[in-house]
């Protein structure tokens, strides 16, 4: 029974870096933020790095959900003009801009 193995465990992929990060705005109440006029929901990849993001508004709050994984630490020559598409599509996605209506 010594060497006898343990019960199996799923095998999970470990990411060299995964960051995960909320970001809440709450508004006066007096504001309005309309949910359609929000930038569409994000998704990027290169090789096994990915960036996702999505905005959401409930009541008077907006939240920004961001997720990166990075998961090959090196990038090759040949493989260096898709990384900076790559990261542009990132600062785009960072650039944009919502607008609260005050009334």
């Amino acid at each position: 029974l010594r060497n006898r193995p343990g019960p199996q465990k799923a095998q999970v992929p470990r990411s060299a870096y995964l960051h995960s990060d909320r970001a809440l705005s709450s508004n006066p109440p007096s504001s309005q933020v309309e949910s359609g006029r929000l930038p569409p929901a994000f998704q990027s990849a290169f090789n096994n790095n990915s960036m996702e993001a999505s905005y959401a508004v409930n009541n008077n709050k907006v939240i920004l959900k961001k997720k990166l994984q990075l998961s090959t630490p090196v990038i090759q020559n040949a493989e260096f003009a898709a990384w900076k598409s790559f990261l542009n599509k990132i600062k785009e996605f960072n650039r944009n801009n919502i607008t609260i209506q005050l009334q």
